[in-house]
């Protein structure tokens, strides 16, 4: 179980929320010219939906906080994701 406050949690959803910047101002601008990704940012788009399904398989590995308690086990950290998500 990885702890939610591990430096490399918090990298790695620091790369997650730049992806979300990123899809929240390029995908609208797209859809509104009617523009494709082409090249790298085709595969740099590909990538990125990569990351998200592998977030969200981490996030079943991740501890979460319960009333101020860091819960650890995967059972109960899994309904807390499904509660919630």
């Amino acid at each position: 179980m990885i702890k939610p406050d591990n430096p490399g949690k918090l990298v790695w959803d620091l790369c997650g929320m730049l992806f979300i910047l990123y899809q929240g101002i390029l995908t609208p601008y797209r859809i509104c010219f009617s523009l494709n990704s082409v090249g790298f940012l085709a595969a740099f788009e590909i990538f990125q939906d990569l990351y998200f399904i592998v977030d969200i398989v981490i996030s079943f590995f991740t501890g979460v906080y319960i009333q101020g308690n860091l819960e650890m086990k995967r059972s109960n950290v899994i309904i807390e994701y499904i509660k919630y998500w």
